[in-house]
C-alpha cells in the first residue's frame, strides 16, 4: 500500500507520480511534447492531500485530503483544474485510509480505494473499493473479493485495474469489473514487494511504479502485459509510488524528490529521452491526468497544495 497514512498526520516516506504529458499551449489542453511548469492553483481549505483524479476533459480535479477543522475527516474534494472553489463531495467515516482515486472514463463516477487492510474494518459499511457520483451524494460500496487491501488503482473502460494484496497476503495486481464482484489476479508474489500506483495503456498493459527496499537507486517502473509477464522499463528513480501515462501517451512524468529538492522527469518511454522541470514542490503524494487534455493534476502532502502540470 501507499506509504502514507495521512490520518496520523505523520508521514513514513515520499510519494510521487509519474504520468505522460504534453501540450505546448498556455491553457494546458494541447497535444505537444512534455509538459513544461507546474503552477499551485490552491492551498488551504483541506490538509494532507493524496492521491487525486482529472475529469477527462481537464476541467476539474478530484483529490483526497483530510477535512481542514479541530477533528479532521477523510474526505474527497473537486475543484476547478485552473483553480477556484472547494467543494467537499464526501465526508464518510467508514473512509480511514484512502489508497487510490480513479475515474471512469465518461467522468460520471469515481472510484475510491480503500488502503486499511480488510481484516482491520470495524464499521458497518466498509469496503476496500466505493463508488462517488462526480455530482456528489454517498459512497456506495463495489464488491472486490479476493482484495484484502487497496494501494493504487485506475479506471479504463469496463475494469478497475488495481494494485494491493490477495487475501493470502501477496502483493499483486488485479483487474475488477466496474461494476464490481471478483477480482481477477493478473500477478501475485515476485517480483512485486511494494506496487503502487499504475495506468493502464489500450492494450490492458499496466504500467507499475514499485518499490523494493533492497535495490539501492529506489522505485521502477514495470509494465505488466495482461498475461501476468513482467519488464522492467525505467529503473533509479529514487522515491517515486504513482503512476500516470498522460493521455495513453508514451511521455512519462515523474515528480521526484533529490538532494536539490521536488523535479519533474519527463522521460519518453519509447526513446528514452528525459528532461527535468524545477519545481517548488514539498511532499508530492498523488497525481491524476486528463484523457483528453494535456494537464496533470499534483498534490503536495507538506504544503497542502495542488499544481497544475502543463
Amino acid at each position: 500500500m501507499t506509504r502514507f497514512p495521512y490520518l496520523g498526520l505523520a508521514f513514513a516516506a515520499l510519494l510521487a507520480a509519474c504520468g505522460g504529458g504534453g501540450g505546448d499551449d498556455d491553457d494546458g489542453t494541447g497535444d505537444g511534447g512534455p509538459p513544461t511548469q507546474a503552477e499551485m492553483v490552491a492551498q488551504g481549505g483541506f490538509r494532507s492531500p493524496t492521491f487525486a483524479a482529472m475529469s477527462p476533459d481537464g476541467e476539474t480535479a478530484y483529490f483526497a485530503a483530510l477535512t481542514d477543522e479541530a477533528e479532521p475527516h477523510a474526505a474527497i474534494f473537486s475543484m476547478p483544474a485552473q483553480g477556484g472553489d472547494l467543494t467537499a463531495m464526501t465526508s464518510d467515516a467508514r473512509l480511514e485510509l484512502v489508497a487510490g482515486l480513479g475515474i471512469t472514463d465518461d467522468g460520471s463516477t469515481l472510484v475510491v480505494g480503500e488502503g486499511l487492510p480488510r481484516a482491520e474494518f470495524d464499521q458497518e459499511g466498509q469496503s476496500s473499493l466505493y463508488t462517488l457520483s462526480t455530482s456528489g451524494g454517498d459512497l456506495l460500496p463495489l464488491a472486490a473479493e479476493g482484495v484484502a487491501s487497496v494501494s493504487g488503482l485506475v479506471v479504463l473502460g469496463d475494469l478497475v485495474y488495481l494494485t494491493g494484496t490477495t487475501d493470502d497476503g501477496d502483493q499483486a495486481l488485479f483487474t475488477l469489473p466496474i461494476g464490481g464482484g471478483a477480482a481477477h489476479v493478473v500477478l501475485a508474489g515476485a517480483p512485486l514487494v511494494e506496487p503502487n500506483g499504475l495506468d493502464v495503456d489500450e492494450q490492458g498493459v499496466a504500467w507499475v511504479m514499485h518499490n523494493d527496499p533492497s535495490r539501492a537507486l529506489g522505485a521502477v517502473l514495470l509494465s505488466i502485459e495482461p498475461d501476468g509477464t513482467v519488464s522492467e522499463v525505467v529503473s533509479g528513480l529514487g522515491l517515486a509510488d504513482d503512476c500516470h501515462r498522460f493521455k495513453g501517451g508514451n511521455i512519462a512524468v515523474i515528480p521526484r524528490t533529490t538532494d536539490d529538492g521536488v523535479e519533474l522527469l519527463t522521460k519518453d518511454l519509447v526513446t528514452g529521452d528525459e528532461t527535468t522541470i524545477a519545481t517548488d514542490m514539498k511532499l508530492p503524494a498523488g497525481v491524476g491526468g486528463a484523457r483528453e487534455a494535456a494537464r496533470i493534476v499534483v498534490t503536495d502532502n507538506e504544503k497542502n497544495a495542488i499544481y497544475l502540470v502543463h
